[in-house]
């Protein structure tokens, strides 16, 4: 069986459940990372990252949050959480 076959073969549902606990990660980490960071050093505002994800290439990566740790202790602790909810 391919692996992205889910027990009904039913690939969209699988995209589904792949994206639903890919979101579920991602607002772990951001509550996270704004517990080890300041609330206003995690940045989602879409129009603040649309103007940071410009790039000199073509990329279809997203941009979903910036991180402004001030310490080095923050900064492994945004990796960590990183690490942890990848």
């Amino acid at each position: 069986q391919n692996e992205l076959d889910n027990e009904n073969g039913d690939l969209y549902n699988y995209k589904i459940k792949i994206t639903n606990k890919l979101m579920n990660d991602l607002n772990k980490a951001l509550q996270r990372w704004r517990s080890a960071t300041a609330n206003d050093r995690v940045i989602t505002d879409p129009a603040i990252l649309q103007v940071e994800s410009i790039a000199t290439f073509e990329t279809p990566q997203k941009i979903v949050a910036i991180i402004k740790p001030i310490s080095t202790r923050e900064v492994a602790d945004v990796v960590s959480i990183a690490n942890e909810c990848a």
